[in-house]
């Protein structure tokens, strides 16, 4: 099972109590998508790994999906997930309305469908 995680940029509180909660992930890939400034680095991956045993990754292209992971979307990119990994783009534009999370549930839906889980 994987789960896509969607968060505003306020969310990090509620992130964080939700992986405190599954503890170890119960087998689960998780996949946090949150709305990041795209002009700065993220801290996410060290100020979550402090709140589960799961290991914290920033999602890298190419990166095999595991179980027991976390994996945060860097900042400024879309996230999808096909043949078992993490796969990177751009947006297609550069400014207006940006739906990554949007983007991450259509490619887990077409890729694992029912074996997919969104939470927002």
């Amino acid at each position: 099972m994987i789960v896509g995680i969607g968060a505003s940029a306020g969310g990090l509180d509620a992130c964080r109590r939700l992986i405190e909660a599954l503890a170890d992930g119960s087998g689960m890939a998780l996949i946090l998508v949150q709305h990041l400034d795209p002009n700065h680095e993220s801290m996410l991956v060290d100020l979550l790994a402090t709140h589960t045993a799961m290991t914290v990754r920033q999602a890298t292209d190419g990166m095999p999906i595991e179980r027991g992971h976390l994996y945060v979307i860097p900042p400024g990119m879309y996230l999808s997930i096909g043949e078992g990994a993490l796969h990177l783009t751009e947006p297609r534009a550069r400014h207006g309305a940006r739906l990554p999370f949007d983007f991450l549930l259509h490619s887990m839906s077409a890729e694992i469908g029912p074996r997919a889980a969104g939470v927002i």
